[in-house]
């Protein structure tokens, strides 16, 4: 942690509390279980509770694109689906 902390001060420029709030806010508390369990929450939080979605796709031999083949349209029924009577 320290380390890390050297490092980020040889890097950055300006108040420690500006360009890391978050580390800056680490460094007030007493205890570190409370640290622990707070960096496991943020960590459950921002990166397990997520829903992956794909941003970038590579089309190849595995995965076929043909932009000349139009989308199907979904059907419209009058009729209300089972369950919303």
């Amino acid at each position: 942690y320290f380390a890390c902390i050297r490092w980020i001060q040889t890097e950055k420029r300006g108040l420690f509390a500006e360009h890391s709030p978050t580390l800056y806010d680490i460094s007030g508390v007493a205890e570190w279980s409370k640290i622990l369990s707070g960096m496991h929450k943020m960590y459950v939080g921002e990166v397990l509770s997520k829903f992956p979605i794909m941003q970038h796709l590579l089309f190849g031999k595995l995965l076929l694109f043909d932009a000349g083949v139009p989308f199907p349209t979904p059907s419209v029924s009058s009729s209300t689906p089972p369950g919303f009577a």
